[in-house]
């Protein structure tokens, strides 16, 4: 295997064509047809895997990674402390916490609560109705809406700023009249959420910072949900 400047991931699998996906760590997974050499895909797309990893380290300059331990939460970097004589308990700077399961559960706990709330606010502006609000642990996307109105929301979502929170549920109860990305989609969301275009490159950031924090990425890797 050569030797490249960062880190790859290789899978084989029963797929049809190469792909690559760059992480928010900036690592480079590969996914390439058995048989097939990871190798000659990497050298092929050299440049394009540059420019993004060069992108991404500018944002996580810009925004600050978190990768000294500090974990952002509402848009706000927090100090975790572990205390096992106390439930989670936010007391700025320092989130105490007994256990990542534990914090885990709290942030589900929250952000439902948080979610719900807003999509409340904007699905009676929107006209909208929706239907089930399930937190998970989605590895590309920060939410999703099915066909029926169910609206599935990141757990990563408990960091955004509550601002660009706003957004992502103008974003999905959108898609509650528009299941696409249409020029009609984004009209929609711009007379809901007119700095939208902003409020995509925060998520891009956001993305990074969680992606590249020690105590985030611990949380979603917990068993428990």
């Amino acid at each position: 295997m050569k030797q490249y400047p960062f880190e790859t991931t290789i899978t084989h699998k029963k797929v049809k064509n190469g792909r690559i996906r760059i992480g928010p760590d900036s690592r480079v997974y590969v996914t390439v047809p058995h048989g097939a050499d990871a190798e000659d895909l990497i050298d092929s797309r050299m440049n394009w895997i540059k420019k993004k990893i060069a992108e991404l380290d500018r944002l996580a300059s810009e925004y600050g990674a978190g990768e000294d331990g500090t974990f952002i939460y509402n848009g706000m970097m927090w100090h975790p402390v572990y205390s096992d004589k106390t439930p989670v308990s936010f007391s700025w700077p320092d989130v105490l916490y007994p256990s990542v399961e534990t914090l885990k559960k709290a942030v589900v706990k929250e952000l439902k609560a948080d979610i719900g709330k807003r999509l409340d606010h904007y699905s009676g502006k929107m006209g909208v109705e929706y239907g089930r609000i399930s937190v998970r642990n989605q590895k590309t996307r920060w939410g999703s809406c099915s066909g029926k109105g169910n609206l599935n929301f990141n757990i990563r979502a408990m960091a955004l700023a509550e601002n660009t929170r706003n957004y992502l549920v103008v974003h999905e109860l959108a898609h509650r009249l528009e299941m696409n990305h249409s020029p009609a989609f984004w009209k929609t969301v711009s007379m809901y959420y007119p700095g939208y275009r902003e409020a995509e490159k925060e998520l891009k950031a956001y993305w990074i910072l969680t992606g590249r924090s020690r105590i985030w990425n611990a949380l979603l890797n917990s068993g428990d949900r």
